[in-house]
């Protein structure tokens, strides 16, 4: 299980914060109450896994139980949730221990951006895109995971139908 950061472009830079941190608060809240949810059916095996997903991959969330672990890869030329912006992983020297939800989310918040930017082609802050991301929580750090996903979608939820990557939108 990931936990997930959303950060909006079209809300004040301090309600952005706000919100991307209530989110990713209530987020691994569920995942630590929740951990052991898993049901271990085939739709847990559904996509690629966040660890794996490759940079301009295109499509959704596949969700396993409550999680969000893998991503349903699609094509950039129809309806999908969301695209890979970037990836990055946390290293030791980053941090020695899982860091906390609002450390990590502060952590990632200024990488993901750079990403965003470099991928859609404008800064995040005059983009109509959102950055969401997808973190390892507490649970899936002790198992060695540090990898962070920084996603592209759509501000109101709608679904994108054309490449977010370098439409400068």
């Amino acid at each position: 299980m990931k936990a997930t950061t959303t950060f909006s472009a079209a809300v004040p830079a301090t309600a952005k914060a706000a919100r991307a941190s209530a989110t990713a608060v209530c987020l691994l809240a569920l995942g630590l109450g929740l951990g052991a949810c898993g049901d271990g059916s085939s739709a847990s095996k559904e996509g690629v896994s966040f660890d794996e997903v490759k940079v301009g991959a295109c499509g959704a969330p596949a969700a396993d139980s409550v999680f969000v672990s893998r991503f349903k890869v699609g094509v950039c030329n129809a309806e999908h949730a969301m695209e890979v912006a970037g990836r990055f992983e946390l290293t030791d020297d980053d941090y020695a221990e899982y860091p906390g939800v609002t450390e990590l989310m502060l952590a990632m918040y200024d990488r993901c951006q750079a990403q965003f930017e470099a991928f859609v082609g404008i800064p995040f802050w005059d983009s109509t895109y959102d950055l969401t991301t997808v973190t390892p929580s507490a649970g899936t750090w002790a198992l060695g995971d540090r990898t962070v996903v920084c996603l592209v979608k759509d501000i109101d939820g709608e679904p994108l139908t054309s490449p977010a990557r370098l439409s400068r939108r």
